[in-house]
């Protein structure tokens, strides 16, 4: 499985965030299970499923109340994207106990 970027949603999203979520779909179908594209880089992988995070059309829920404290706390841990500590924590306990994905079937 991979998860990644949505790489179709509207501008709304930083642009860097689509190309990771379209460099990383490409990467796992077709590159990575072409022998071809690159022949050094060992033996070819097959990704099955790719879990598409930020999507505008989630066809996929995964109920993470369980590890949310720690979702939290790995979110603050990176300081420099957190503007207020209290108030992320705010936002996720109301918000964010349920992920949403669009799951892509590369097989």
């Amino acid at each position: 499985m991979l998860l990644t970027f949505d790489p179709n949603v509207a501008y709304r999203y930083h642009p860097d965030h689509r190309v990771v979520g379209r460099v990383a779909i490409d990467a796992a179908w077709p590159c990575a299970r072409d022998p071809l594209t690159y022949p050094k880089a060992g033996d070819p992988h097959e990704t099955k499923e790719v879990w598409c995070f930020a999507s505008e059309h989630p066809t996929l829920e995964i109920d993470v109340s369980d590890v949310l404290e720690a979702k939290i706390e790995g979110r603050l841990a990176h300081a420099s994207q957190t503007g207020s500590a209290a108030g992320l924590r705010r936002r996720w306990r109301y918000s964010a106990r349920i992920e949403r994905f669009h799951q892509v079937d590369v097989r």
